[in-house]
Order: C-alpha cells, then sequence, then structure tokens
C-alpha cells in the first residue's frame, strides 16, 4: 500500500476502533436496563473506556505489522497517541 494513504487508513482504523468499543460498552449497558449516559460523563468512566479502546489498537497495530503492513500500522500508531494525548489532557 502507498505510504501516504496506508498511513491514512491506518489512521482511520485506528480512530474508529476505541468509538466502536465506547458503542459496545454502552449497548451492554443499556441491555442491562441501566441508563448511563449521564453516569458515563459524571464518574469519568469514557476516559477509561477510551484508554481500553487504545489498547486494543495496540491489538489491531501488531496485526498490521505481522503482516508487512508498516505504514497502515503507523497510522494506527498516530491515531492512538491522539487518543492518548486526550486522555492525558483530560487529567491536567
Amino acid at each position: 500500500m502507498k505510504t501516504k494513504m496506508g498511513i491514512l487508513y491506518g489512521f482511520l482504523i485506528g480512530s474508529v476502533a476505541p468509538l466502536l468499543i465506547v458503542g459496545i460498552v454502552f449497548l451492554i449497558f443499556m441491555i442491562d436496563g441501566k441508563d448511563i449516559s449521564s453516569d458515563i460523563i459524571q464518574e469519568d468512566v469514557l476516559e477509561s473506556v477510551i484508554l481500553l479502546g487504545c489498547g486494543i489498537n495496540v491489538g489491531i497495530m501488531l496485526l498490521f505489522f505481522s503482516r508487512s503492513l508498516d505504514f497502515v500500522a503507523r497510522g494506527v500508531v498516530i491515531s492512538t497517541f491522539v487518543y492518548f494525548i486526550y486522555w492525558v489532557l483530560q487529567f491536567v
């Protein structure tokens, strides 16, 4: 894959994966019948779930590196750093 398109592709994958994790967590709690939309924002659970999504990005990155898709993996790393910086800024 070409360098710029590979990085962009990886960035998109890495950006969407944590958001999918947040959506899945919302669905799990909605199935249980709990109203957590305000609780998640108040108790800073959202930042922890996003951090879990960044952990998922590490697995995705390793998958791309093992398949020799280095530029796609670099895009995933860039998006992971963006999420990590957002997470760190929540505590400053």
